[in-house]
C-alpha cells in the first residue's frame, strides 16, 4: 500500500491520506480482520475481572457491580475476599435481559 501525506498546502491540524481504491479497500479489510480477531479473544474469555466487568456493563462504580450480584443478576467465582471474577456470560444475559426495543 503506498500512500502520500501532503501536509504542505493543507494547515498543520489536517492531514489528508491519498490512496488507490484497492489499497483502500486491503486497508478495511485488515481493519475488520483486526476487529474480528480482538471480539473472539474477548469472546473465549469467561471469567472477567472487576475493571473488564465493568467496563463491559458501562459502568464507573463498583458499588452499582456488587449491588448486581447481591441482587443475583450476575454470577461470581470468588476465589478470595479480595480476588472475585465475574462471570462474562451471566453479564451478557443481564445486558440482554435490560435492552429495549426501539419503535
Amino acid at each position: 500500500m503506498n500512500f502520500n501525506f501532503d501536509t504542505k498546502n493543507h494547515p498543520s491540524s489536517v492531514q489528508y491520506i491519498m490512496m488507490g481504491t484497492s489499497d483502500f479497500y486491503k486497508l478495511v479489510e485488515v481493519i475488520y480482520q483486526r476487529i474480528i480477531a480482538q471480539q473472539k479473544q474477548e469472546q473465549s474469555i469467561s471469567w472477567l475481572t472487576k475493571k473488564q466487568a465493568m467496563e463491559l456493563l458501562h459502568i464507573q462504580s463498583p458499588t452499582t457491580l456488587r449491588l448486581l450480584v447481591n441482587e443475583g443478576k450476575i454470577m461470581v467465582s470468588r476465589l478470595s475476599s479480595k480476588k472475585i471474577y465475574y462471570c462474562r456470560n451471566s453479564i451478557l444475559k443481564y445486558l440482554e435481559m435490560k435492552k429495549e426495543e426501539v419503535f
